[in-house]
């Protein structure tokens, strides 16, 4: 597998282009946007990874918002599904070529490890703080039918247990808790969204039946992570109204909503469709091309714009490296 390495600032007409190609998969490193301030110090302090659906993602030093570089995938595959380690490297899915998971290390110009993934079409991942593996939601097709299976690689390398889960169409998001309990998400029909448990141990997922409904807007394939002490999970924004994020207590196989989030702001298409908790913060994206900040878990009013105006793409994945 050959991965390319560019220089020039590239305007992102490149988007329609590289989207439609097809042969090997590839990885171009750009500097910037010429529309954005770059950041020389690429490498330096905490990175924001906004991976988007047109096959780009974005490198952002965290919190200042400044844009060290863009990942461009000659790969129409490539979605929303990302994730990082306690190393700081990041992991991107890719489905058109086959499934494959790439490896970044913090601020990497080019893949450092690819993991094959059969013939599924990969799309949210998450990494076990205390033992390193990395899991990863497979659906059998490329739309949400049809269901699909779990695949748990040991260490983040080789080849990797999977695991089906009953009842769901499609498994879009995972997250590990700091105790190695894993949790998946996705379409259980009928627009709502269910959550299942791996818990430490166990051979088999257990479904969690919630207390009330949560809705699905759009498909949530970010959708779920542990704040801390909640499984969290972020519904999009429907008719411009705030994203919720509901806050589940998990018991057995029960989960009661213990609480939720919303905020105030004028909101895009697509809202929420990213969302990222980083402990008394959640940056969410905000409109097609601009990721935001508010406190969380008050959320209220928005803390700051954290980026604006990248192009090419509605619902993107969100990833942070340290």
């Amino acid at each position: 597998m050959e991965f390319r390495l560019g220089r020039a600032l590239g305007a992102m007409t490149a988007i329609a282009i590289l989207a439609g190609c097809g042969g090997s998969q590839s990885v171009i490193d750009r500097p910037g946007s010429a529309a954005q301030t770059v950041n020389p110090n690429a490498n330096s302090g905490a990175l924001l990874y906004v991976m988007t659906d047109a096959n780009i993602a974005y490198v952002v030093n965290y919190p200042s918002g400044k844009l060290a570089r863009t990942l461009t995938f000659d790969d129409s595959g490539v979605g929303a599904g990302i994730c990082s380690d306690t190393s700081g490297d990041v992991f991107i899915t890719a489905s058109s070529s086959g499934g494959t998971v790439y490896e970044f290390a913090h601020g990497g110009k080019t893949p450092k490890a690819s993991l094959p993934d059969g013939s599924f079409y990969p799309r949210g991942c998450s990494v076990d703080p205390t033992t390193g593996n990395l899991a990863v939601t497979n659906n059998n097709e490329p739309n949400c039918y049809n269901g699909g299976n779990v695949a748990i690689y040991p260490g983040a390398s080789g080849s990797p247990t999977t695991y089906t889960v009953s009842g769901f169409q499609c498994l879009n998001a995972a997250s590990y808790d700091n105790q190695g309990n894993l949790f998946i998400g996705g379409s259980i029909g009928s627009g709502d969204f269910g959550i299942a448990e791996l818990p430490v141990g166990a051979s088999q997922f257990t479904n969690i039946a919630l207390n009330e409904p949560v809705g699905c807007y759009g498909e949530c394939d970010n959708s779920i992570q542990w704040d801390g002490e909640y499984v969290a999970i972020t519904q999009p924004t429907k008719d411009h109204v705030s994203p919720t994020i509901y806050r589940v207590a998990v018991s057995g196989s029960n989960g009661t909503i213990a609480g939720t989030v919303t905020f105030k702001g004028v909101f895009g298409n697509h809202a929420g469709e990213g969302s990222l908790i980083d402990g008394s913060r959640v940056v969410l994206a905000y409109h097609p091309g601009s990721i935001a900040i508010w406190n969380y878990p008050a959320g209220g009013k928005i803390e700051h714009i954290l980026i604006k105006g990248l192009g090419g793409y509605d619902k993107p994945g969100l990833a942070l490296s340290q």
